[in-house]
């Protein structure tokens, strides 16, 4: 998946978001709330991208991540894509840490814990 067929599915998912709001409270909203408020440190684009691909999910980290932790991702699954930035220096002069400046957004992959072993 690349990043415009990403952009696609954010853009569905609010819309059925803003589209369950309006009818109020229903099962599909609560467990849409829900899983906003799993995934908090996560954007609400990428909730959305989550929630879409692998609504069972729980807690989700990349593939580096579950391998400091003592896990593994089993072999052949399949990664849950989300918009992760790129982050650029500033050409500027200055040595600060702030100095960083996000250039644009690219397809990058997490697993469910469900995935690993």
């Amino acid at each position: 998946m690349n990043a415009d067929d990403l952009k696609k599915l954010t853009t569905e998912s609010l819309n059925e978001l803003a589209a369950l709001l309006e009818q109020g409270r229903s099962e599909r909203l609560i467990a849409v709330l829900k899983t906003i408020g799993r995934f908090h440190r996560y954007s609400l684009h990428n909730v959305c991208l989550i929630l879409a691909q692998r609504p069972s999910a729980t807690r989700v980290a990349g593939f580096q991540t579950w391998r400091t932790i003592g896990r593994f991702v089993r072999k052949g699954e399949k990664g849950i894509a989300i918009l992760a930035p790129i982050v650029r220096r500033r050409r500027d002069d200055t040595q600060d840490d702030e100095s960083q400046v996000v250039v644009g957004f690219r397809a990058a992959y997490v697993f469910d814990v469900e995935q690993t072993e």
